[in-house]
């Protein structure tokens, strides 16, 4: 009589551990994941911060640069790239930078600090559907908005894209032989 109480009380007892250990061991994932959230929001913010810190100082860049002045030369292709290459110590931050039409055409491009050209380009467009150029296919709005900026990844690496039509920052980016380029 006696052993078989002790058994039962062992029993009850295991099961009484086996079920404060299960809470435990819940309460411990619900913890970590609430703190993993709320990390991944952190890190979100501080991205957020750093993309409109980005996009505003490439639009001040923009604004304060000699792109205008070379969109009026008569050789605006050349002038465009020279005025480009003259930005470059102020382009330094940015691994790579281009002036693309709509279309997706390279009108001026740095990447790494040395002169980008169209097929340095199409590294890009492997990124987002969204960049000008993007095969028709793929291209679609992003959010109806001129200015968008996203971290995007191809599968290997990833990047900071800041895309800003730069006809919304500027006096209109006209050339009288390449047209608007907005």
């Amino acid at each position: 009589m006696f052993a078989s109480t002790v058994t039962t009380l062992g029993v009850a007892f295991l099961l009484l551990m086996a079920a404060g250990a299960g809470v435990v061991i819940a309460i411990t994932r619900e913890a970590n994941r609430l703190e993993a959230q709320r990390q991944h929001e952190r890190i979100e913010a501080a991205f957020r911060h750093q993309i409109r810190f980005e996009e505003a100082r490439l639009e001040k860049l923009v604004i304060t640069s000699e792109l205008q002045e070379a969109l009026g030369a008569s050789a605006p292709r050349t002038a465009i790239r020279t005025a480009f290459e003259q930005l470059r110590g102020r382009l330094a931050e940015f691994e790579g930078a281009y002036l693309v039409s709509p279309g997706g055409t390279v009108l001026a491009g740095l990447e790494g600090g040395l002169p980008a050209t169209q097929s340095d380009y199409t590294r890009v467009l492997g990124f987002s559907p969204f960049v000008p150029g993007a095969p028709a296919g793929r291209r679609t709005v992003a959010g109806g908005k001129a200015n968008w900026s996203t971290i995007a990844e191809n599968g290997h690496e990833a990047a900071l894209l800041i895309v800003m039509d730069l006809g919304r920052i500027t006096t209109p980016l006209t050339s009288p032989i390449l047209g608007p380029l907005s």
